[in-house]
This record gives structure tokens, C-alpha cells and sequence, in this order.
């Protein structure tokens, strides 16, 4: 079984959201917004702040529709930077420790042998600090590990072909579960559009999307 977590920013790095579910169900749930955008003149790639405030409106309840009806978890966190952090550490460590704690329950809940595709948005280059976005998969692998493994995760090497960083868990309940990360952009990865339009749309007005299937918080 394959599964999928995507991880955007919005509003210029004051929220992040994160989408994780089983990858049919993801691509499904493309698949339907792409029926959406396209009936317009819309194509892809999707991207929230390239659509006009007429359309936004247009497409706000039907976009929300199938969000509210999936299986997937989506959670949105609102940054709120505590007095004496410097950025690095709370974009790069803070945001990734926060984000594995709202994804534990349901790595945990894997009962079976499966691979985790983990693509985030090339957003996190933080200043002053080279391959950001890589630090923070890594940080945010090695703190998902620590919380499902209680171990120390080791990064496997990146520098293959296809530059994903991977890592492999071994639930308590005996699950292995593969890891295999990388940095997009919302040009590239549908995935991200999904998160960004989702993230954008919420950022708006957040009012009629329901509580069981977005998880806001603020950190």
C-alpha cells in the first residue's frame, strides 16, 4: 500500500498545511478538482493565488464539497513565533516536531507493510541557511521516527539519481514502513496544488469546512 503526505506553505510562510492519506485517494481527489478548474479554461498547474477573485468565488462551495467528503487528513498550522526562537529553529525544527506530532496517531495506525511519499514545497529556504526544505524533511523524518520507532532514524543517502531522502521505520507492532522524501514546487507536483488550493481557500474564510476532516492549530 502506498500512502502520501504534501506539505505546503501559504501567506508567505505564516501558515503550513499538510495533507496525508492513501495515494489513490489523493490522486481521486485531483482528479475531481481537475474537473472543476477545467470546465472554466482552467488548466493545470493549480495554483490558488492565480485565480481571479471572481473565480475563487465561483468554485469556493464545490472545492470545500469535496474536501469536506474525503478520507484524507489535512491539518493547517497558524505560525506564531515564540519570543527567542531565531527562524532557523523554528521553521526548521519547531514547525517539523509540531507537524509529527499531529501525524503519529495515524503512522501508528499502519498495520501493514507500505511506503510513505513525502513531497514538500520548495518554501522553507530559510535566510541565511543552505537547502532549508531539506533540513526540514529531514528534521521532520527523524522526529516522526522517534515518536512511532522511540529510536534514533537514520537518513539514507540522498545523492541517488532521483535526490530523495529516505529512511526506513519499524513500527512497535512490527510494520516497516519506507520513507522516501522530496522537495517540489507547486509547478511540478500535484500533490502540492492539492495542498495549496486546500490551504488557500481556508486561509480565506475557513467557515463552512468541517472540523472532522481540517485540524487547524495554532504553533
Amino acid at each position: 500500500m502506498s500512502y502520501l503526505i504534501a506539505i505546503d506553505s501559504g501567506r508567505q510562510l505564516k501558515y503550513t498545511g499538510t495533507l496525508s492519506g492513501n495515494y489513490k485517494e489523493v490522486l481521486d481527489f485531483y482528479s475531481e478538482l481537475e474537473k472543476i478548474f477545467i470546465t472554466r479554461g482552467i488548466k493545470p498547474p493549480f495554483h490558488y493565488s492565480k485565480l481571479t477573485r471572481k473565480q475563487k468565488i465561483l468554485f469556493r462551495s464545490r472545492v470545500i464539497k469535496i474536501i469536506n467528503n474525503s478520507n484524507m487528513k489535512i491539518n493547517v498550522f497558524f505560525h506564531k513565533i515564540p519570543r527567542g526562537y531565531s527562524h532557523k529553529d523554528y521553521y526548521l525544527v519547531h514547525i517539523p516536531n509540531c507537524i509529527s506530532e499531529n501525524l503519529e496517531s495515524w503512522i501508528k495506525s499502519q498495520r501493514k507493510d507500505c511506503d510513505i511519499e513525502l513531497i514538500v514545497n520548495e518554501d522553507y529556504n530559510i535566510r541565511n541557511q543552505k537547502n532549508g526544505t531539506n533540513i526540514f524533511i529531514e528534521n521532520l523524518i527523524r522526529q516522526i521516527g522517534l515518536r512511532v520507532t522511540g529510536k534514533v532514524v537514520a537518513i539514507f543517502d540522498k545523492t541517488r539519481q532521483d535526490k530523495k531522502i529516505r529512511a526506513t521505520l519499524k513500527l512497535l507492532n512490527g510494520s516497516i514502513i519506507d520513507f522516501y522524501a522530496s522537495k517540489a514546487q507547486t509547478r511540478d507536483s500535484k500533490e502540492v496544488q492539492l495542498i495549496d488550493i486546500i490551504l488557500g481557500y481556508y486561509c480565506d474564510e475557513n467557515k463552512d469546512f468541517s472540523r472532522d476532516r481540517i485540524h487547524f492549530r495554532s504553533i
